[in-house]
């Protein structure tokens, strides 16, 4: 694709400036997270530690459901509808039964799983996030309505720093597991009155929530006309956290704590797709409805080798520092966490691209085909982690059976997109070459080289070379032939 058409494609208030503020955001954000994370992983036992990232899997595998996506809808009608004070006194209204019933879901679910009384208490205390959670999901859907989404980045930017300065004061000070616990709670509270207080509408008003009247016929038109959304916001939390669960129920709570671990590093690691997504989604809605498809598969191409050379990048950088930042990062109870970092990341490969091409599906009105890749792919996870787990009880099978199924959720998304005739056989068979032969050369030639000497030679040769087919595709074809033409002289 030529410079100018690129161009065109992200220029305007387009690809990167949409993205610019979400993602600058979300990465200061995680970053605070991830000490913070690193700093909670360094100051409890193993064992504690484990129980609370357990009570956390159980609370946002319940809160995954909780919102039940109505996110989109609210989004829709605000901007159809004239009374709009009553709607958002409605939806937020909903939003507080929603959290109420699914808290209380929350519960019983624990009781159901663990018999141990350290996690059913810090689930129940962390499982009050619900019920706070879902007034601010409401907040947030608003403020995406009224296009301000800089506050909802300001106060979560807020948060992480606080949870930062809370990480730091637990190096200093000795408190217990189930202390903190509450304290996180608390911290919430504070979150929920900032969005309250610097985001809010003016048209959010206390009483008119507690006056909004609800049906129950009301309540199951809503859910039913966007289930489908639901079910696709929630397996892609689902899917990470059945499996921790699973770990907690087969391994030891040294692999609950590993499993985390590599997750937020996982999770640091989407940030940028995820977030670009955001813009590129829309304009992909935008080209399709126009059915301006070659520009379509334009812009699509563009994002897609984007999003491939993130994968590459995110992938061997973990397999070639990971092994020296693991242990500087955690300390030496975390002995390796490095390999298992590695076997995860081996998902990172699939998932922006995948990512992509189910926003395409979505965009062209084939959200049901998503749907249910989403859910097959979920249930060839847990099908593939029960059968490792049975041969071989080690968190490496439950990695591969992520990373498998992943590769069938993408292959599927491939079939799907070949038919209808938006990629080509080519543009797939560069994807997985470009992969396998990535982490066969990176697996040779370990055994030769030093990986970060390995990595540097690879992104060097790799930036030259895109630099010279770029300045060859400009040349005109009279250039080729004198530069031809002054090779044979």
């Amino acid at each position: 694709m030529k410079t100018g058409k690129i161009q065109t494609l992200i220029k305007g208030k387009g690809l990167l400036q949409n993205s610019f503020w979400g993602v600058l955001a979300n990465i200061l954000q995680n970053l605070f997270l991830g000490l913070f994370f690193i700093l909670l992983a360094r100051s409890y036992s193993v064992e504690d530690f484990a129980d609370y990232l357990v009570a956390n899997t159980l609370y946002q595998l319940v809160a995954s459901f909780s919102t039940m996506g109505l996110g989109q809808w609210f989004t829709r009608e605000i901007v159809n509808t004239e009374d709009k004070q009553s709607l958002i006194s409605r939806f937020l209204k909903l939003q507080i039964y929603f959290g109420v019933f699914f808290y209380l879901a929350n519960c019983g679910l624990t009781v159901l799983l663990y018999n141990d009384e350290l996690i059913i208490r810090l689930s129940l205390y962390v499982g009050v996030n619900i019920l706070f959670d879902n007034f601010i999901y409401a907040l947030r859907s608003l403020n995406i309505a009224e296009n301000k989404q800089k506050h909802s980045f300001l106060i979560l930017l807020i948060e992480s720093s606080i949870k930062l300065v809370v990480g730091g004061i637990l190096v200093l000070q000795s408190v217990s597991i189930e202390m903190f616990t509450i304290l996180s709670v608390l911290l919430r509270i504070v979150t929920l009155n900032l969005f309250l207080k610097m985001s809010s509408s003016n048209l959010v008003n206390i009483k008119s929530v507690v006056a909004a009247k609800i049906t129950w016929e009301h309540v199951k038109n809503i859910v039913l006309a966007n289930w489908v959304f639901v079910v696709i916001g929630s397996v892609s939390v689902i899917y990470w956290r059945i499996s921790n669960i699973i770990i907690s129920k087969m391994l030891t709570s040294y692999d609950v704590a590993n499993f985390e671990i590599c997750f937020k590093f996982f999770s640091i690691a989407q940030i940028i797709p995820v977030i670009f997504s955001a813009t590129v989604f829309p304009k992909l809605v935008r080209l399709s409805n126009e059915k301006k498809y070659d520009e379509l598969r334009r812009f699509y191409s563009l994002v897609y080798y984007g999003y491939l050379i993130f994968s590459l990048l995110c992938y061997t950088f973990i397999y070639s520092f990971g092994d020296s930042l693991m242990p500087w990062m955690f300390g030496e109870k975390f002995i390796g966490l490095a390999d298992s970092l590695n076997k995860m990341f081996l998902t990172i490969l699939i998932f922006p691209t995948a990512l992509l091409q189910a926003n395409l599906l979505v965009a062209v009105k084939m959200e049901k085909y998503d749907m249910i890749y989403n859910v097959i792919s979920l249930l060839c996870n847990l099908i593939l982690s029960f059968v490792f787990l049975y041969f071989n009880k080690e968190l490496s099978a439950v990695n591969i059976s992520i990373f498998i199924s992943f590769l069938l959720f993408h292959i599927m998304q491939d079939f799907s997109l070949l038919k209808r005739k938006f990629i080509s056989i080519q543009k797939v068979m560069v994807f997985y070459l470009s992969i396998g032969l990535t982490v066969l050369l990176f697996f040779i030639l370990g055994g030769y080289l030093q990986l970060p000497l390995i990595f540097f030679l690879f992104w060097t040769a790799l930036v030259i070379g895109a630099i010279v087919v770029l300045r060859i595709r400009e040349m005109r074809f009279a250039d080729v032939k004198k530069l031809l033409v002054g090779l044979n002289g």
